[in-house]
């Protein structure tokens, strides 16, 4: 004699059990098993079990929940026409979720309430956030035309449910008793969408910039409301690229930096661009060409780029790298209190061949936002050429981090040796090229 659980009916009940048990147990991904529509499972039920089911109130919300899984596919047209409207190209998406941190404190009574009702409970179940997921990825994959990867990298907004799940490891179940709700109270309200936040891994091109004139600052230089530049390499450079790639903003990171009435000559400073929250992962490197050229037409006078090219976050790495093995060359044009004479340039081509050190104080002019030390400072070369009357121009090969003008005027003694110490006299700077920063950046470029 069959038991009536070996009939195909009966069968079907166990089926759905061990889909239900599967479902409560932690780490479950296979989100098939959340296809089935609330009245399927009851059907199935209702037809196969002995015991009349408790009729549910679909007008009363969730005490577990607060409603969010209960009404899920709710939400699934806000998410797929927010998708829609910010454009991103992507074949794939991943999802996360913050749910209501009440959800934690009911769901720790509700374990502490079937613990003192049943003798046995699975060891952990999935976490609410996890089922909501589950269940809308279906709708918004067919919404959205995209397919669900669960292994992309997540993001973690705030440490709040953290703390939350720590305190209550820390209490209990009779002391929680005794002070909450066991089981939890009821919702009277259906759950809202609050926000929809989008966004994708940062982007990364890089490139050298090219600074032709005095009176532009690297990055937007301002103190207070006064502006102190008008223009900045970061405001000519960047908004093309992060047009092209669609992102919402960008982060402009460069091998040291010039002041704003210093010129970068030569083959130019070493930048990368990182593209926050691209709605484009990748253009042809034809297209990233293309940018270069046309950011070299918004004010060919004043600043250009070259070798633009997108680059893997890791060559970033180059950029910061590079501050302890880096060298730079300049050219200086200096005055002297004294006339120039033919001592003073065998006094400084002494050097030309000659590395020295220079011991420097942080100077007076960024002490305001810089800590007092001495910074330790190779001179690798150095050439003098006259000029007419208390004028020279000097060629300078350093070490990076050397603080040119103070090394020419000496900064009333935090400087030493200085080029004044060396040429026996007063000197400052009138003007200062930056000619090469030996770095290989970026990367040969990659064709994909």
């Amino acid at each position: 004699m069959k038991h009536p659980t070996d009939t195909p009916a009966g069968n079907e009940v166990k089926k759905l059990k061990r889909d239900i048990d599967e479902i409560t147990r932690a780490g479950v991904r296979h989100y098939e098993l959340y296809e089935l529509t609330s009245k399927e499972i009851k059907d199935t039920l209702v037809a196969n079990c002995t015991i009349p089911p408790a009729q549910p109130d679909p007008e009363r919300t969730c005490i577990a929940c607060v409603g969010v899984v209960q009404h899920a596919e709710d939400f699934v047209d806000e998410i797929v026409d927010r998708f829609q409207k910010e454009g991103y190209v992507t074949k794939t998406f991943n999802m996360n979720v913050t749910l209501p941190t009440s959800t934690l404190i009911r769901n720790h009574a509700l374990q502490i309430f079937w613990h003192q009702k049943l003798s046995s409970l699975p060891e952990s179940v999935v976490d609410i956030k996890e089922v909501f997921k589950l269940l809308i990825s279906k709708p918004v994959e067919r919404g959205t035309g995209l397919t669900l990867d669960f292994e992309r990298k997540k993001i973690q907004c705030g440490d709040g449910r953290h703390n939350v799940v720590k305190a209550l490891t820390l209490v209990s179940d009779e002391r929680f008793a005794s002070i909450g709700n066991v089981p939890p109270t009821a919702v009277e309200t259906k759950p809202e969408l609050e926000s929809i936040e989008m966004t994708r891994e940062s982007v990364f091109v890089g490139g050298r910039y090219l600074k032709y004139t005095r009176d532009v600052s690297q990055t937007p230089w301002s103190v207070g409301t006064t502006i102190l530049a008008e223009l900045s390499v970061s405001g000519i450079v960047c908004d093309t690229v992060k047009n092209a790639f669609r992102a919402n903003d960008y982060k402009f990171v460069t091998a040291g930096r010039e002041d704003a009435n210093v010129r970068m000559l030569g083959n130019g400073r070493p930048f990368y661009m990182e593209l926050i929250n691209p709605r484009i992962p990748s253009l042809p490197h034809e297209t990233i060409k293309g940018l270069e050229a046309q950011i070299n037409t918004i004010m060919p006078d004043k600043v250009q780029v070259r070798s633009l090219a997108s680059i893997k976050p890791d060559d970033t790495k180059i950029i910061k790298e590079g501050e302890d093995t880096k060298t730079k060359s300049y050219s200086a044009l200096c005055w002297t209190s004294s006339l120039v004479d033919q001592d003073m340039i065998d006094a400084v081509n002494a050097h030309t061949h000659k590395a020295f050190f220079v011991e420097q104080q942080t100077p007076i002019r960024v002490l305001q936002r810089r800590a007092q030390m001495i910074r330790k400072k190779e001179i690798h070369s150095l050439k003098a050429f006259p000029l007419e009357g208390h004028f020279l121009v000097v060629h300078l090969h350093t070490e990076a981090g050397t603080y040119i003008k103070e090394f020419v005027h000496g900064d009333l003694g935090r400087n030493q040796p200085s080029l004044a110490s060396i040429v026996g006299c007063e000197a400052d700077i009138m003007e200062l090229d930056v000619l090469e920063v030996d770095l290989e950046f970026p990367p040969p470029e990659r064709f994909q």
